[in-house]
């Protein structure tokens, strides 16, 4: 979520501002109720929470590809 110039959150919410949807996956090394909240306002696909295996990235992705197909 921590980029030079501007972080994860604020990409999302660019992106939902602008009314462009463009599947995003978010992950945090944060598990806590603010960070959570933050999400679900970005409208990610999904949340995940740093460690995590690769099943769980790979999910992750083929939702946000099912999403995107079905855009």
């Amino acid at each position: 979520m921590y980029m030079p110039g501007m972080n994860g959150i604020e990409i999302c919410r660019s992106l939902v501002a602008s009314k462009r949807h463009l599947p995003t996956i978010m992950m945090s090394g944060r598990d806590n109720e603010r960070t959570r909240q933050i999400t679900r306002e970005a409208k990610a696909i999904a949340s995940l929470v740093k460690p995590f295996d690769e099943e769980t990235l790979l999910r992750a992705i083929r939702m946000a590809l099912r999403d995107h197909e079905e855009d």
